[in-house]
């Protein structure tokens, strides 16, 4: 289990969703679930994922704790 802060990126526009988990790939995995179903909590952000497709989005660790 590893902890930390994550960004996904929109490559197209630039903009960015930043969180933090205590479990970073579970919670890659909820993201891209909700995003492909189209129920993501975040209205912008699926709105984003729904216009550009999901090769636009990049997902990033800033932080791991250790």
């Amino acid at each position: 289990m590893s902890a930390g802060v994550y960004q996904l990126l929109n490559c197209q526009n630039g903009k960015s969703y930043i969180g933090s988990s205590c479990e970073l790939e579970k919670r890659k995995s909820q993201h891209i679930c909700d995003l492909r179903t189209g129920r993501h909590f975040n209205h912008h952000l699926q709105s984003a994922y729904d216009l550009y497709g999901e090769d636009a989005f990049e997902y990033i660790i800033l932080y791991k704790a250790e």
